[in-house]
């Protein structure tokens, strides 16, 4: 076999490896977003129960979710975004676990913007 060929060969066999396998992976990333996405929407009223929870004067009106922003946690749960009454000031960030494959789920982190906590009394 002509050198050139050989040459060609062994810097486009690795480099069509990886290019697969990157491709796989950003696949692989994508599904496991989606996943996310579709646990946290089967669990909204657990998570609209945690947003409200500190509101005694019931303030809140309307919760939105960012689900662009849903991220799986290293711990196997995932966070998110969200804001209430239609106001993006008014934002929170909230963070579960799940158990039993996405079965059940329970919050271990609330994050609430200081506008949020003035709005709804806790500050």
């Amino acid at each position: 076999m002509n050198k050139k060929i050989k040459i060609f060969l062994v810097i486009l066999i690795p480099a069509t490896i990886l290019f697969l396998g990157g491709i796989f992976i950003e696949n692989s990333k994508e599904e496991q977003h989606t996943e996310m996405i579709r646990i946290a929407k089967e669990h909204q009223k657990e998570m609209d129960e945690q947003v409200r929870y500190g509101d005694k004067n019931h303030h809140i009106k309307a919760i939105t979710y960012q689900w662009n922003t849903v991220e799986h946690n290293p711990m196997g749960g995932f966070e998110l975004q969200g804001y209430v009454n239609n106001d993006k000031n008014l934002d929170f960030g909230i963070s579960f676990d799940s158990d039993n494959g996405g079965k059940s789920i329970y919050c271990y982190e609330y994050r609430e913007s200081k506008k949020l906590g003035e709005f709804i009394g806790d500050y």
